[in-house]
């Protein structure tokens, strides 16, 4: 019984400092990638504006880039309701 116990007494600080580490870990990659696709909206939006502001429509990348922001919006809307 006592060898049980020194065991979980060595394991629980590794077994803390695992988790924690995973919980920072996966906090900054999400960060990351939240950051890359604000990124990604912003420039299809200036995209949409620089092409709507010269009068230009029909485009496909301008057709891309709306479809893109659209879609992120409403997965945004489903996800966050």
């Amino acid at each position: 019984m006592y060898k049980f116990l020194d065991f979980y007494e060595e394991l629980l600080p590794h077994s803390r400092e695992k988790y924690e580490y995973h919980i920072k870990d996966k906090f900054e990659k999400l960060n990351f990638i939240g950051q890359g696709v604000d990124d990604l909206l912003t420039l299809c939006q200036k995209l949409i504006d620089s092409y709507l502001t010269q009068g230009i429509s029909g485009n496909p990348y301008l057709e891309i880039a709306a479809k893109f922001n659209a879609d992120v919006h409403e997965y945004l809307e489903r996800t966050i309701n």
